[in-house]
């Protein structure tokens, strides 16, 4: 069996399900803070993999970094570093923000962890993040240079394995969904 396998953001992933462009996706959703077609919904089986949440990415020397936790309106004045517009982690931090009483002042934005890290240490502004995306810099240079923080309210995610229920999967499909079912994760 082959499997091909694409990188692609949320909101791209879930129209490559709909047009029947791939099979299978792993994309992370939230059903309370975006979005959602529902009769796009009502097509999709969406089996819940993986829950993350976002946190708060300041440098070592910001003001906030000492606290347990962090209220989004605490950040109303702050400058921000996003992952790239018209994807689902812009979208979702966009939304979060408002819903905390402002609009956040992006700075910047990029497709590169790494840059928007950079953004951070050099003080020039935040960033929200997800969880797996903190754990992950925790282990490289970056861990000396900033602090993550939990946000509260606590803001989750659900990373889910996803397919189109009104067309039968193949054969390599329908391997990967019971490999994954006998290995689940969490």
């Amino acid at each position: 069996m082959q499997i091909n396998m694409q990188e692609a953001d949320t909101l791209i992933l879930r129209e490559w399900l709909i047009e029947r462009k791939c099979e299978l996706a792993f994309y992370r959703d939230s059903l309370t803070y975006l979005d959602h077609d529902p009769l796009k919904e009502a097509r999709l089986t969406k089996i819940p993999y993986w829950e993350d949440h976002l946190m708060v990415v300041l440098p070592k020397d910001h003001k906030l970094a000492g606290i347990q936790q962090i209220e989004l309106s605490q950040l109303a004045e702050e400058s921000f570093a996003f992952i790239k517009k018209d994807t689902m982690p812009y979208t979702l931090c966009m939304r979060v923000c408002q819903e905390a009483g402002f609009m956040p002042k992006v700075q910047f934005t990029s497709h590169n962890l790494e840059t928007l890290l950079d953004m951070v240490v050099k003080g020039d502004c935040v960033s929200l993040q997800f969880f797996n995306q903190v754990d992950f810099f925790r282990k490289t240079f970056y861990a000396k240079q900033v602090v993550a923080l939990p946000i509260y309210p606590p803001i989750k995610t659900t990373i889910f394995l996803a397919y189109l229920n009104d067309i039968p999967l193949s054969k390599a499909a329908t391997h990967f969904l019971e490999y994954l079912d006998k290995h689940k994760l969490n």
